[in-house]
């Protein structure tokens, strides 16, 4: 059976448009575009990958993630409400980088698990499905940056981990082209006939000259490439933090879990009607 071309590319409209309709469901947050290292290997961004970690955590599933007002930051969870999911400092590091990805702040760890009875560092409660992707960074020892989200801490170990897993990927492949190197040169042989039939001593000292040359070369010329791809990768690196360094406005603040009186009219005003973090789909919500 052949499909219209009408139809196949109104199937391909309507998957988009469902997949663009499940994310705007988890959070109405837009990270800037200098913020697209914490992005996931499916290029998630932490609000999104924050819904749906939490997902998995509440019954009835719908968690989402709102984009902050200005001066405003996401509440820790209350005592009722401090589960072993939202007491992980996985969820911390990835709700703290849905802020800073909006130019907002953060508050610190000790103030975000102020109400958790047992907490869980770097690791989630919960066995992940292969649809969710946590990014590397998130992973980090909350104790050795201070205490406290740090974006050019996780921008460095995001830059770190892409550039081991480029150099692994590389490595992996240069082997079989040194190999086929081999191959090529002891398939070549000359054309023209030989005045006088070589001994077996020759024959053999002349084969491993040829083996040892093309060794030697792919040797070579593999980590003159190597040696590049890590100057490249480096180059990046050095790009990715000279644009974090202008954002000293996301430099780590460490404030009260409490929002100040202006923050609290806004919230008891207008927070009720945008979709909060956390939130069951019966309109039970629970706000950071």
């Amino acid at each position: 059976m052949t499909w219209p071309k009408e139809l196949m590319l109104m199937a391909i409209i309507l998957a988009l448009s469902s997949t663009t309709r499940s994310q705007n469901t988890l959070t109405n947050a837009t990270c800037t575009a200098s913020f697209s290292w914490s992005e996931n290997s499916f290029q998630q961004s932490p609000c999104i990958v924050t819904a749906l970690l939490e997902s998995l955590c509440v019954p009835l599933g719908g968690v989402q993630v709102p984009a902050l007002p200005v001066n405003n930051h996401y509440n820790p969870p209350s005592p009722s409400q401090a589960t072993t999911c939202e007491c992980s400092t996985i969820t911390y590091m990835l709700i703290s980088a849905c802020a800073a990805c909006q130019s907002r702040e953060w508050i610190a760890w000790q103030d975000w698990s102020v109400n958790c009875p047992i907490v869980e560092l770097g690791v989630f409660p919960l066995q992940l499905p292969s649809t969710i992707v946590v990014p590397s960074w998130a992973y980090m020892n909350i104790s050795q940056i201070n205490g406290t989200f740090n974006v050019q801490a996780a921008q460095s170990s995001s830059c770190a981990d892409a550039s081991l897993s480029q150099t692994t990927s590389f490595s992996s492949s240069a082997s079989p082209t040194s190999t086929l190197q081999d191959s090529t040169s002891l398939i070549s042989s000359p054309t023209q006939a030989p005045t006088q039939v070589p001994t077996q001593a020759s024959a053999h000292s002349s084969t491993s000259t040829t083996n040892v040359g093309a060794i030697a070369g792919g040797i070579v010329g593999g980590l003159a490439v190597l040696v590049s791809l890590a100057l490249m990768i480096l180059w990046l690196c050095i790009r990715r933090s000279k644009r974090a360094k202008r954002l000293s406005e996301l430099q780590p603040k460490t404030i009260s879990p409490e929002l100040n009186e202006g923050s609290r009219n806004y919230l008891n005003s207008s927070m009720s009607t945008v979709p909060t973090p956390y939130s069951y789909v019966s309109d039970v919500s629970h706000l950071f």
